[in-house]
């Protein structure tokens, strides 16, 4: 690896010393904050740590820095994904409200990712209005797991079925009808299963960092 700068050592150690308190990486705006930089000239840096092999950056996610040889932290920053668009990668930045940080052991996978629920569409499932689901991406699932589907551009929470051609997508609440959609009538996308739910008991906090 190439020879680091002063102020890009201090870049590297911040990055270290958050990564390991906090199981995430800093943002570039935090970056430039703690040194007193703009945001173009902590880019700069972080371009820099990657050209001389220090870091590994996936520019399409949120705080996705990656020290190279360190050890992975305990801890895992789980993003919480609020507009979901049809063709657009489910982790893209401009999708991302905010990271749950979660031990490792309990989520594995570099892509899950956790939904706000809204609704009441699956209170027989356990699953209320304002809950956050984990979900596992995967892009096919059995009859009968609870799911999170991608209609046209809405992203919705319900137990799947296939039948022949047509998908259905039956509410774990009596008081709603199931959306039946046959091969052809709509785009549908299976973002993944639901595998935890996320509850809250004082509504009017936040665990989002």
């Amino acid at each position: 690896m190439d020879e680091l700068t002063e102020r890009q050592r201090q870049i590297l150690n911040f990055l270290k010393d958050h990564i390991e308190s906090s199981g995430y990486a800093p943002s570039v705006r935090e970056v430039a904050a703690r040194f007193g930089m703009s945001v173009r000239g902590a880019h700069k840096h972080l371009e820099s740590l990657e050209r001389k092999g220090h870091i590994r950056r996936r520019p399409e996610r949120a705080r996705a820095i990656e020290i190279s040889g360190y050890s992975t932290p305990q801890m895992k920053a789980v993003p919480v994904v609020g507009t979901v668009m049809a063709g657009e990668p489910i982790l893209a930045v401009e999708n991302i409200e905010g990271h749950i940080p979660l031990p490792r052991s309990l989520v594995r996978e570099d892509d899950a990712f956790f939904l706000k629920v809204k609704g009441e569409s699956m209170i027989q499932e356990h699953i209320k209005e304002g809950d956050y689901v984990l979900i596992r991406p995967q892009g096919s699932v059995e009859n009968g797991e609870v799911v999170a589907v991608l209609i046209e551009e809405e992203a919705t929470l319900k137990k799947f079925y296939r039948d022949g051609d047509s998908v259905i997508l039956r509410p774990a609440n009596p008081e709603m009808e199931p959306i039946i959609i046959k091969e052809g009538e709509a785009s549908v996308r299976i973002l993944g299963k639901v595998v935890a739910v996320f509850r809250l008991l004082d509504r009017k906090a936040s665990i989002l960092i």
